[in-house]
């Protein structure tokens, strides 16, 4: 636990609070919240969004931890939320099929509506304040889907994404963050399925990647992968891509392997 929070955690307070959510180890970057005076005000509006009585089932939990994923662009904070995914009961495999679950049929069972509204609206980038076609499109297909009551919640977890964004924007440094024991120990151990978000977001959520390729590189030792899902060597690898290649962070299987098992 972080030096600021490292104190005596009464009922009723944020640490308190903190603690109930994340356990024992609470992300250092909560301290760094409250050292720069925006804790107070950053809190309860993720807390708040889970508040609402609609927001009880594990699959919008995960949806919004999913949302919190696909909406990152740092590695550390993909990290977090990978872990938070693990806390929520999810297998790696089951992280991973979530991120390439992408199709919506118009008519679904009512058993599996329920996660496939989380996952579609999420995955393709639907959050209050975007004003494409797409956006407003997306909102009109859902709302012809589900319920009132159910979008109403919808939203919701749409303003705990919200409230995140803001966290991203504030998140500190890569270099701080290396030293807090949250990220260094299992978290690291979840990376491997968290490129299927960044190689999905850059694709079709970011107006300035639509139309781009994106190529996985390994983090660890700069492995390049193929379509086929094969590793090379970035010497190798380079002569064969085009110059207009964006790159989204991952893990190879050698560097997952021995990190896994560290």
């Amino acid at each position: 636990m972080s030096e600021v929070l490292d104190k005596p955690i009464a009922p009723g307070t944020i640490h308190y609070e903190l603690k109930n959510f994340f356990g024992e180890q609470i992300p250092g970057v909560f301290s760094l919240l409250e050292a720069k005076g925006m804790l107070d005000s950053f809190w309860p509006l993720f807390r708040d969004s889970f508040l609402d009585p609609g927001i009880n089932d594990e699959v919008v939990k995960q949806g919004i931890a999913i949302s919190l994923a696909v909406q990152s662009r740092n590695k550390t904070c993909f990290l977090l939320h990978a872990f938070v995914l693990k806390r929520l009961g999810l297998s790696l495999e089951e992280i991973q099929t979530l991120a390439l679950s992408l199709s919506f049929p118009s008519r679904v069972p009512e058993a599996e509506k329920w996660s496939r509204v989380v996952q579609w609206t999420f995955l393709n980038g639907f959050t209050i304040g975007k004003i494409r076609d797409e956006a407003r499109q997306a909102g009109s297909t859902l709302l012809s889907l589900v319920t009132p009551d159910e979008n109403r919640v919808v939203l919701r977890i749409i303003m705990a994404v919200e409230a995140m964004l803001q966290f991203t924007i504030h998140f500190p440094d890569e270099a701080v963050l290396e030293k807090d024991p949250f990220f260094r120990d299992s978290s690291e151990k979840l990376l491997f399925p968290v490129p299927d978000f960044v190689k999905y977001f850059t694709q079709n959520t970011d107006p300035s990647m639509k139309g781009l390729p994106v190529s996985t590189i390994c983090m660890y030792c700069k492995s390049i992968q193929d379509k086929q899902g094969d590793w090379h060597a970035l010497e190798s690898a380079l002569p064969n891509l085009s110059h207009e290649t964006r790159f989204s962070h991952g893990i190879c299987p050698v560097c997952y392997e021995k990190h896994i098992n560290a």
